[in-house]
């Protein structure tokens, strides 16, 4: 039995990873029933390491657009902060 996003009672059926394409891949995922009867996932979010690889291309095109963003952001730039 454990906790976290599910909630208390959540019973981890498995742990595993997904090659969702050839970019892609979600690391340490687990499968949950939660105490209401659903079936679902969350990532493991203790104990470190990655819980994502993506290939250099679209690791690349991520940081892009994030930096994009970001950049675009005027409260992350300073540009304009609450009084």
């Amino acid at each position: 039995m454990s906790g976290g996003f599910a909630g208390e009672g959540t019973h981890v059926l498995a742990r595993f990873s997904v090659q969702v394409t050839d970019d892609l891949r979600l690391c340490g995922l687990k499968l949950v029933d939660t105490p209401k009867g659903r079936r679902t996932f969350f990532p493991s979010v203790s104990g470190g390491g990655r819980s994502v690889t993506a290939s250099t291309s679209l690791s690349r095109q991520i940081t892009a657009a994030a930096s994009i963003f970001f950049e675009g952001h005027e409260i992350a730039n300073d540009r304009k902060k609450a009084a």
